[in-house]
């Protein structure tokens, strides 16, 4: 399942507080579950980041190169943009793609 997000000072059970001034710990859990989230299939993200509320409509939220190994997302909405990479593995095109 999806795991929602509460930290208090922020009125929103789905998303990023934006209005944190300094370091939250909200917000560092959010982003934390969108960084393990992006090594799922795209079918899995595509229902996680619904159930978060971001409109996939458009279906260009996964970017995947097979060239290079480039796997990641972006979703967004008026309060954010959140862009999640796969981290590199250990094969040459992986580490010369982050050069």
């Amino acid at each position: 399942g999806v795991i929602i997000f509460y930290w208090r000072g922020c009125s929103s059970w789905s998303g990023i507080c934006n209005r944190a001034s300094s370091l939250s710990k909200h917000n560092l859990a959010y982003l934390a579950y969108c960084s393990n989230l992006v090594y799922e299939n795209k079918s899995k993200i595509a229902k996680e980041l619904e159930k978060l509320g971001f409109d996939l409509s458009h279906n260009n939220y996964f970017f995947s190169d097979k060239k290079t190994g480039t796997q990641a997302f972006v979703v967004g909405d008026s309060n954010k943009i959140i862009v999640c990479f796969r981290g590199s593995q250990l094969k040459t095109k992986d580490w010369a793609t982050n050069i």
